[in-house]
């Protein structure tokens, strides 16, 4: 065979390979169907390119002209099928696309004659044209940068918009790219060059393109430790990459602001990569809670201001309420157990707490009643009231606690007597925190028992102009006053909003929407919200974006009736409020009592991120209301499984593309669970060792470009942050630079800079222009005196930081 067929075979297998690998990557990021047919179409399309251009140049210009003009009758003839395929390939993109722009329209609609074989029709005639160009860049021209273009936009799309990396495809396209850039490293124009460069790039190109695939493998093949650790390394990487471009803002979930943008929940992808390592004497279900959120925008659920708390006057810490007078130790008559939690990965300005908190044996702080400050250390202690078993969450019919609990508990707290004057009658009661009695057979006159179920139907639902906290509640309990500031701080609403869940409750429920619910009804209250709300949405990880003039809750529950646990604790919370019951929204994890090992110990991932809804039960304190499809521990982007409860399990689990054994462990994922990485160079399988040498070609690569892009991407948040219009972000930015920037000169930070901060952190009062400016100056002057006193390591040290 001649050189020059090899060539020209050579040329043909590298376009071919482009044109797979983004066919590929686009079908796997947005869940394309029929990708084989595709697959197989792009081959096919890219030999007959090929082909063409093989030709002569009189002779292929007639042929390309013809095909010209068939695509475009084509076009014509089919331009229904045609039109239909392009609607369902955008109504899979959409949803993703809104997502990153924050901007949302109304769905496309679907003809009647759309049929799923469209997808197939617009897809082979779009594809037509990409061919023929990429077998006239690669094949023929031999450009690099055409060949570039033509292929890294639709990788970065596809990878941007769904943060989904479809291993195989992407290694290829790497291969790709590897050996369109070496083959332009050789030189062109030399009639009789001998070598054969696209045999040498293609030899290349297959070399890089094992590499990538030992660093993303198939679940069939098992890699070495090494391997493994080295693969996490790459993907955490990018993840805190695309975090610091992303300024940190508009996270749908554990966004480190403690502001949950709630337009920015048009879907949910998270990752394997470890963030917490939780040790539990008793294995159990754990709700590790980050922060509770209590401001409801309409579209974010924003923190309170610590101040506000402090000046309640409430007397108590709410979140170790059940040290109170030794209330935890009668309610769960002296049983206790200890948890310890370890971030995994720093930066969190809040520790990770478990519920039923008997004491924190590590030093912190609470800020208000919001979160647990952290404050950088290895791991915390926490006792905890109950065994594992007595754990108080609420999930729907009644108070989700067991009866021996609410026995102690009943027995255990304060009573008080009272009279209630009702229709003539003088009726005696005793209430405590957790209900009221009436006690007839003290009555001075005998009391109708239709008289007595009118009273207790008036004790249900109380009028609104009527005070239950000062009429029944015991006033010797501790937290008397925290329950009237929580009643005033957390059940406030948007103007409007009140009324329209009303109406909504009232439908749903037949029951009329009482928005005074008293005290000792609220857990209950909070179990039939749970259920209602449960039942009335389908968990879906792809929900798409809710109409930017519409409020997020209701039209989570009055037209979409899809999200995931962002939507079902959004809405939740705010239906409590709606109904008169306080209650926040919180964000952290859930640990399953499956996820520990046989020393007690789990690895919790970040796909683990939950949200659920948490009321104050009066006299015990803080309690999770799980009303997420699936369970009292369902974590993020997990289906109702059979071990959930499986079709009997209350509301719908939705499968948006997701695997249904996501929770099931892969081996590599095993291997990270069960024994810590070594990095032994001859641990793991013969197979996984003998492919190492193919990484470090790759790993340099990766280096070089995370020494210039993670400090750039740095220098993008705080710039952001800066322009942006809250002047405290700004402030506490510069502050946090001012504070890094001290840590090269020794000098302490002004005393201006640190009261202008804490004013920022924690006072209401705004903060003026020319402030922020004179922060600014201060930074900027320091800078500048520093980088001209530091040596050039240390100046390398300064840009890495990104300041």
């Amino acid at each position: 065979m001649k050189k020059w067929s090899i060539d020209k075979a050579a040329g043909l297998c590298l376009a071919a390979m482009g044109l797979v690998g983004v066919v590929g990557i686009l079908h796997a990021c947005f869940s394309i169907p029929q990708t084989a047919a595709m697959l197989v179409s792009a081959c096919l399309l890219c030999g007959a390119a090929c082909l063409v251009f093989l030709l002569k140049k009189q002779k292929r210009r007639i042929l390309l002209l013809c095909l010209l003009c068939a695509w475009v009758i084509f076009g014509l003839v089919c331009w229904e099928q045609l039109r239909d395929g392009a609607i369902l390939l955008v109504r899979l993109v959409t949803p993703h696309l809104m997502q990153v722009l924050r901007y949302d329209t109304t769905a496309v609609q679907l003809p009647a004659s759309a049929v799923q074989g469209s997808y197939l029709w617009f897809g082979i005639y779009a594809l037509i044209p990409y061919a023929f160009g990429m077998a006239h860049a690669v094949a023929v021209r031999k450009s690099a940068v055409l060949g570039l273009l033509l292929t890294v936009p639709p990788f970065a799309f596809g990878y941007a918009v769904t943060n989904t990396s479809p291993d195989v495809y992407m290694a290829l396209l790497f291969a790709f790219w590897a050996a369109v850039l070496l083959q332009a490293r050789f030189p062109k124009g030399e009639k009789k060059q001998r070598f054969p460069v696209r045999a040498v790039s293609l030899a290349v190109c297959a070399a890089v393109f094992a590499a990538l695939f030992a660093v993303f493998p198939q679940e069939s093949y098992t890699p070495s430790l090494r391997t493994i650790a080295f693969r996490n390394q790459i993907k955490e990487t990018a993840a805190e990459v695309g975090y610091a471009l992303s300024g940190g803002m508009g996270s749908p979930i554990a966004n480190p602001n403690g502001e949950t943008s709630l337009d920015a929940a048009g879907s949910i992808l998270l990752t394997d990569n470890p963030v917490l390592r939780v040790r539990a004497a008793e294995p159990q279900d754990i709700y590790l809670r980050g922060y509770a959120a209590s401001e409801y925008t309409g579209h974010a659920w924003l923190q309170a201001d610590p101040s506000a708390f402090e000046e309640s006057g409430a007397g108590i810490e709410p979140m170790e309420y059940l040290e109170q007078d030794g209330r935890g130790s009668a309610y769960f008559e002296g049983i206790r157990s200890q948890i310890r939690v370890e971030p995994v990965r720093a930066g969190s300005r809040w520790l990770f707490s478990p519920y039923q908190i008997a004491q924190v044996q590590t030093e912190a702080e609470w800020v208000g009643d919001a979160y647990l400050a952290a404050d950088g250390q290895e791991s915390y202690l926490f006792e905890v009231y109950g065994d594992g078993e007595e754990k108080f969450v609420i999930t729907g019919n009644g108070y989700g606690a067991s009866n021996w609990l609410m026995r102690n508990i009943s027995d255990n707290g304060n009573r008080q007597a009272g009279t209630l004057e009702f229709e003539g009658y003088e009726i005696p009661y005793i209430s405590t925190a957790q209900g009221i009695w009436i006690m007839a057979f003290r009555a001075e006159e005998a009391l109708p028992d239709d008289v007595i179920q009118r009273a207790y139907a008036y004790l249900t639902a109380l009028p609104d102009d009527e005070d239950d906290l000062s009429l029944f509640y015991p006033q010797d309990n501790a937290d008397a006053a925290y329950l009237r500031y929580i009643r005033e701080e957390y059940t406030r609403l948007p103007d409007g909003l009140q009324e329209q869940l009303a109406a909504w409750w009232e439908e749903q429920t037949g029951m009329a929407a009482n928005g005074n619910t008293p005290y000792y009804n609220w857990a209950a209250m909070a179990g039939m919200v749970a259920d209602v709300v449960r039942e009335s949405g389908t968990y879906s990880t792809n929900p798409g974006q809710q109409p930017v003039n519409r409020d997020f809750v209701e039209y989570f529950l009055t037209e979409s009736n899809k999200g995931y646990c962002v939507h079902f604790a959004s809405a939740t919370v705010v239906m409590l409020r709606a109904l008169g019951v306080p209650a926040r929204y919180a964000e952290g994890y859930v640990v399953r009592e499956s996820d520990f090992d046989e020393s007690g110990v789990a690895e919790v991932p970040a796909r683990r991120a939950h949200a659920w809804a948490e009321i104050w039960v009066p006299d015990f304190g803080w309690v999770p209301v799980e009303s997420t499809p699936g369970g009292d521990a369902v974590p993020l982007g997990s289906a109702a499984s059979a071990e959930n409860g499986g079709a009997d399990a209350p509301g719908t689990v939705e499968d948006e593309g997701e695997d249904p054994g996501e929770d099931a462990e892969t081996p590599e994922e095993s291997a990270q669970a069960s024994e810590p990485v070594d990095l032994d160079p001859t641990a793991g399988s013969g197979e996984g060792a003998g492919a190492l040498w193919w990484i470090l070609p790759i790993c340099a690569a990766a280096g070089v470009g995370a020494l210039f892009l993670i400090p750039a991407a740095r220098r993008a948040k705080r710039s952001r942050i800066l322009q942006h219009a809250d002047r405290r972000q700004a402030v506490l930015c510069l502050y946090d630079s001012l504070c890094e920037l001290s840590l090269y000169d020794g000098e302490a930070v002004p005393q201006a800079a640190m009261e202008l901060a804490r004013g920022a952190r924690f006072s209401r009062h705004p903060i003026a222009p020319q402030k922020v400016r004179w922060l600014e100056n201060q930074t900027k002057e320091k800078r500048k005196k520093i980088m001209a006193a530091l040596s050039w390591r240390r100046k390398l040290s300064l840009l890495w930081k990104g300041l």
